[in-house]
């Protein structure tokens, strides 16, 4: 009886991993199902209405894995990129970076990609304003400005800290500028609320939760 009991128990057990291993089989396969990453084929895909149309702005080598973006006055959009987003392996280091593209032709498409500011840990927020740019940098605001003129980041400040990070997918991120100079941001990982705003002057004040 006993005997007959173990017998079953060690069946049941060398089952688990087979199993998970035909789960895994099937998700490779299904990877063969992943979009065409062509950039012609993908906008060929889109469906818009009449009189309206998609076009490309940037694509690598100009960027690469974007994770959030905005404009400036001057007709530049910032972008932040993670290659570690959602995770970093094993050994590896964070060099996530700020993008600053330009289209200095006025065909629409950009042609100019600097560098801001790298050394940064899964950014998933960028706004530009006050004289550089606010980036969500994992638990941390941070600002970044150039203050020689060469195009790079050269001044940097932590603007607030202490967000959570329990999960990647639910870090601060989305800025948005608002009326009366308000930064607003998506936070919702926090024990307060599932967004904030702050008032933005020559320095920060207080947090006031807000929708």
């Amino acid at each position: 009886m006993k005997t007959s009991w173990t017998l079953r128990f060690f069946r049941r057990l060398f089952i688990i991993p087979v199993v998970l291993l035909i789960t895994s089989s099937v998700n490779q396969d299904n990877r063969k199902d992943d979009p065409d990453p062509d950039v012609k084929r993908e906008l060929d895909s889109f469906k818009v209405a009449d009189g309206f149309e998609v076009t490309l702005f940037a694509a690598e080598p100009l960027v690469a894995k974007p994770i959030q973006m905005n404009w400036d006055a001057d007709g530049r959009l910032w972008v932040v990129s993670s290659t570690a987003y959602p995770h970093l392996k094993t050994g590896e280091e964070a060099n996530d970076k700020i993008f600053v593209l330009e289209d200095t032709d006025g065909d629409g498409k950009a042609d100019k990609s600097t560098i801001f500011a790298e050394g940064l840990i899964t950014p998933t927020g960028i706004l530009p304003g006050d004289g550089g740019v606010y980036v969500a940098n994992s638990t941390e605001i941070l600002h970044f400005a150039d203050t020689d003129g060469d195009g790079k980041a050269d001044k940097k400040r932590r603007i607030l800290n202490g967000f959570g990070t329990a999960d990647t997918h639910h870090l601060i991120h989305t800025f948005r500028w608002a009326r009366k100079d308000y930064f607003i941001l998506t936070s919702p990982s926090t024990s307060i609320a599932t967004s904030k705003r702050h008032r933005v002057s020559n320095a920060w004040k207080g947090a006031v939760c807000g929708s």
